[in-house]
């Protein structure tokens, strides 16, 4: 009785012992676990998701199942190809999904760091300070 009540206290202070995870459903994500010493119970959900699936050629969204209970889950996944200069003296790079051509566009300044004052970019020729607050710095 003693030694029980020791594993108790333990427990009490965060010293569970855990048994392994277990399923008591089969077919289920269910899975639980008990303290050795005060048989306090845990539950969590674990899926067995398989690949995802584009339904639609040109498309991004898609969806995944679990093998298990069937859950399904749906995202946009996005592929997109590397950054490229829009034009060759602009600081707009631009990237475009390959499955529906979604493009995102960020703009990447390349600044002359020489001398004090402010700073132009020798692609554009935009002046720091003069520009929009929204574009970025590289």
């Amino acid at each position: 009785m003693l030694g029980r009540l020791l594993r108790i206290v333990r427990c009490w202070k965060g010293g569970h012992r855990w048994d392994d995870w277990r399923k008591p459903v089969p077919g289920s994500c269910l899975e639980r676990r008990r303290c050795g010493s005060c048989r306090r119970e845990e539950e969590r959900e674990r899926h067995g998701f398989g690949p995802w699936d584009y339904p639609a050629e040109d498309l991004c969204d898609c969806f995944r199942a679990c093998d298990r209970c069937g859950l399904r889950e749906r995202q946009i996944r996005h592929t997109f190809g590397g950054f490229q200069f829009e034009s060759p003296e602009g600081c707009c790079k631009v990237a475009e999904c390959t499955r529906c051509g979604q493009r995102r566009t960020r703009n990447v300044h390349m600044w002359d760091i020489g001398g004090s004052g402010p700073r132009t970019c020798v692609r554009c020729g935009v002046t720091k300070g003069e520009r929009d607050s929204s574009e970025e710095d590289a």
